[in-house]
């Protein structure tokens, strides 16, 4: 029964540090590598395009939310979540992506108004490992884009 205990001991602590090893992994490692997106400036009226590079590494489980801000005074301009869906490792984006399609075709998402803005896009892979870890999140903020005068 002595032995006993430091082996359940040294299990339980091999186990830990596995736990932990894998809590820890960003989700680029093995996941998703979303590159940094890109809002073109536009005039009022006109549907922003999105330019990006990303990397699905394996089919994965995810949800997005997308966060686009004025910059003028910091308030959110809209906040859509989707999913979780499956990223697909062979998916291609369409050949002029845009702000709606970014967005999730969430009509609030297209700021119309003149002004300078900036999004921020997350991306949580919903069940890591079978969910034996907690989900896990990388978000990527755009550079700042401008809406002028139509």
């Amino acid at each position: 029964m002595t032995k006993r205990i430091p082996r359940m001991i040294d299990a339980f602590s091999i186990l830990a540090l596995a736990w932990a090893f894998l809590a820890i992994l960003p989700v680029e490692a093995l996941w998703y590598r979303p590159g940094t997106p890109v809002v073109a400036d536009t005039t009022a009226g006109k549907v922003p395009g999105v330019a990006f590079e990303r990397k699905i590494l394996r089919n994965v489980r995810m949800s997005y939310s997308v966060v686009i801000r004025s910059l003028d005074d910091m308030r959110p301009i809209c906040d859509p979540r989707q999913g979780p869906f499956t990223y697909r490792k062979d998916a291609t984006p369409p050949d002029a992506p845009d702000l709606v399609w970014w967005t999730g075709a969430d009509p609030r998402c297209w700021p119309q108004e003149p002004g300078s803005y900036l999004m921020e896009t997350c991306w949580t892979v919903a069940a890591p490992f079978g969910g034996v870890v907690p989900p896990k999140t990388t978000c990527r903020q755009s550079p700042p884009f401008r809406v002028s005068e139509g």
